[in-house]
């Protein structure tokens, strides 16, 4: 039971694989600022393309692994829940460490530093069912 509302549109999942990210989930963003130099508009549209691309590629992967839960200790890019909605993916934001390992243990999931490609077999969680409901006046993701 965690207070915390689920991100998206999803809000129920049934017998599911589950990935647990303690990074944002979504572009990773470099330590650093770095200049591009875009020359065309054309460019731009390039560019801005093969971003899109690259997280859909991500969410794909996750899908069809099998996964339809992912929980992030960081912020959730809004490109990534477009996609996760998309797909059909709940998408659950958890800031507190201490929150995350217990619910790996729960599930039997490893902690990810990073939303790279999709996670290892063993890397995954199980779920059997997970669900946003209001008690009271809270919404709750059990």
């Amino acid at each position: 039971l965690f207070l915390r509302d689920s991100k998206g549109t999803v809000k129920v999942i049934n017998n599911s694989k589950i990935a647990i990210y303690s990074c944002p989930f979504g572009m990773l963003e470099t330590e650093t600022k770095g200049t591009l130099l875009i020359k065309s508009a054309a460019e731009l549209k390039n560019f801005s393309r093969e971003e899109e691309s690259s997280t859909e590629k991500k969410i794909i992967n996750l899908k069809n692994a099998g996964c339809r839960v992912v929980v992030s200790g960081g912020k959730i890019d809004e490109l990534a829940l477009h996609y996760a909605n998309k797909h059909g993916l709940m998408i659950v934001r958890l800031i507190s460490k201490w929150d995350l390992r217990r619910l790996c243990s729960a599930t039997g999931a490893t902690i990810l530093p990073m939303f790279t490609e999709c996670p290892l077999e063993s890397e995954f969680g199980q779920v059997d069912h997970v669900r946003t409901e209001e008690i009271g006046q809270k919404t709750v993701v059990i």
